[in-house]
């Protein structure tokens, strides 16, 4: 009997060890990440290529070897993206500009927050075509993975998960 109770104490002083262990790894996996995460932010330049969006009602749009990207190089930002939710654009706008966010701006400026805790960038910044002005919001987490928020008055919000790199 006292050997039993023995092996069941050392089994379970054991597994709560390992526990701990599997824990602090993790933990230490995050704060890799969220490093990295940091190095390719501060470089200035880098990219977000997106791998699927969400509309407002729900509908979700893959992309699968799409050439849509935001990069972003100093003050530099410019976007090829594609727009799949609704519009309230008058007949005067471009129409090709309906089904895609494309801009190129040269004076962006825009806020870097790091939330410690949550291992997580929020980058924002507001920029402009000839029709309309966008909000957009780069969140930052895990390993490299994005979630890029974009609004305007015009259109309905969209967001597009995906990842970002540094440009090399």
């Amino acid at each position: 009997m006292k050997r039993i109770f023995i092996v069941t104490f050392i089994f379970l002083i054991g597994n709560n060890l390992t526990a701990q262990t599997k824990k602090e790894l993790k933990e230490a996996q995050k704060n890799e990440d969220y490093q990295s995460n940091k190095v390719i932010i501060e470089s200035g330049e880098y990219f977000f290529k997106p791998i699927s969006a969400s509309t407002e009602d729900g509908r979700v749009f893959n992309f699968n070897n799409d050439k849509s990207i935001l990069t972003i190089i100093g003050n530099h930002s410019l976007a090829a993206l594609p727009y799949l939710g609704a519009t309230q654009m008058d007949k005067s706008t471009d129409s090709t500009s309906i089904g895609s966010i494309t801009y190129q701006n040269d004076k962006i400026n825009y806020n870097i927050k790091y939330n410690n805790k949550r291992k997580k960038i929020y980058i924002k910044f507001t920029t402009q075509t000839d029709d309309e002005n966008f909000d957009i919001i780069l969140t930052v987490s895990g390993k490299n993975k994005a979630l890029l928020s974009i609004r305007s008055i015009r259109r309905d919000p969209i967001k597009y998960y995906g990842f970002v790199s540094k440009i090399d």
